[in-house]
C-alpha cells in the first residue's frame, strides 16, 4: 500500500495547494482532509472532495489533552491536526503515514550537476513516498521529510555531510513511523520544539533534502496559522522555542525578525569515537 497522506487544514476549501500538488506530481495514494469541528468552511470542503476524506475532530478534546505551552486560549493551530493525525494512524494500525501542511505549490528534485546545484519537477511521487518511507522504516526513525528552502542557501554544499547533520527537524511534510509514538506539542513551532525534544532523547528525526518542498508565501496566505503569525511578535514566536528548549535553541535576527535555530551541539546525542572514549574501569 502506498503510503497514506493527512493534509491539516483550515478555512481553505477552495486552495488546497498540497492536494493538487501531489496529484500534479504523480501520487495517486489515499488522501484525507483532517479539519477541526471549528472550521465553518467544512461543508464546502466536503463539496470539493469524498465525504469519506474529510476526517473532522473535536478542537476541544484535542486542546484538553494537547501541552500547548500556554495559559492562553490558542485555538488557531496546527498542534491539535497532528494529535488527531497520530491517533487515526493507529487506529488503523499504519505502519507509516504523512502529515502534510495544506499550502505546499510544489515538489522538486534537486541535485548537483557541472558544479551547479539544480532542479527538476517530481512525477512520480508514488516511487518517491515509497523509497522515503523504506528508508525510515529500515533506519528505525521516528519521522523524515523532505528538504526546506533553508537547506539550498549553501548551494552544491548543501549535499555535504557537514550540511546533511544539520538536517534534523523535518517540516510541513512529516514521514512517519508508528511504531516511535510522538506527542507533538506548543501552539507554535511544534515541528522544531517536538524535533528537538524526542532528538535529545535518542529518537531520530531527519529531513532529506534529495527533494525539496515549495510552500505558499505567508505573505500571499489566509487561512491556515495565518493569524497566529499576525496577532503575535516575532519576539514572542521565538521565546515560545526557547521556553521548551533554553539551552538547544538560540534567537537570531533574519530580515528584522526574531527567529529561533537548534544549537545543534547541545542538541542531539553524539556518537563519541572510539579513539577518544575513555576506556571502562574493569577492576
Amino acid at each position: 500500500m502506498i503510503t497514506p497522506i493527512f493534509i491539516c487544514t483550515h478555512g481553505r476549501p477552495d486552495k488546497q495547494y498540497t492536494y493538487q500538488t501531489l496529484r500534479n506530481s504523480g501520487y495517486t495514494g489515499k488522501i484525507c482532509f483532517v479539519v477541526d469541528d471549528e472550521d465553518d468552511t467544512v461543508d464546502e470542503l466536503r463539496k470539493n472532495y469524498p465525504n469519506e476524506d474529510v476526517l473532522q475532530f473535536n478542537k476541544q478534546e484535542l486542546i484538553d489533552a494537547s501541552d500547548t505551552g500556554t495559559n492562553e486560549d490558542h485555538r488557531a493551530c496546527i498542534l491539535y491536526a497532528k494529535h488527531f493525525c497520530e491517533c487515526v494512524a493507529d487506529n488503523m494500525c499504519l505502519q507509516a503515514f504523512i502529515i502534510a501542511d495544506d499550502d505546499i505549490l510544489k515538489f522538486r528534485y534537486r541535485y548537483v550537476e557541472d558544479g551547479k546545484l539544480k532542479s527538476l519537477d517530481v512525477k512520480n511521487m508514488d516511487k518517491v513516498i515509497s523509497i522515503y518511507t523504506d528508508m525510515m522504516l529500515k533506519c528505525d526513525m521516528s519521522a523524515t521529510g523532505f528538504g526546506f528552502t533553508q537547506f539550498y542557501f549553501t548551494g552544491i554544499h548543501s549535499f555535504d555531510s557537514d550540511n546533511m547533520q544539520k538536517y534534523r527537524v523535518p517540516y510541513n511534510f512529516v514521514f512517519r513511523n508508528t511504531k516511535h509514538k510522538i506527542n507533538w506539542m506548543s501552539w507554535f513551532g511544534e515541528d522544531i520544539i517536538t524535533a528537538v525534544y524526542y532528538g535529545r532523547c535518542g529518537s531520530y528525526m531527519s529531513a532529506l533534502p534529495y527533494v525539496q518542498q515549495e510552500i505558499v508565501p505567508l505573505a500571499t496566505a489566509d487561512g491556515g496559522m495565518k493569524d497566529t503569525y499576525d496577532s503575535n511578535s516575532d519576539v514572542r514566536l521565538a521565546m515560545q522555542n526557547i521556553m521548551y528548549l533554553p539551552t538547544e535553541l538560540k534567537v537570531y535576527k533574519y530580515k528584522n525578525k526574531y527567529m529561533a535555530s537548534i544549537k545543534r551541539d547541545n542538541a542531539f546525542p553524539k556518537i563519541v569515537s572510539s579513539n577518544v572514549r575513555k576506556s571502562r574501569c574493569r577492576c
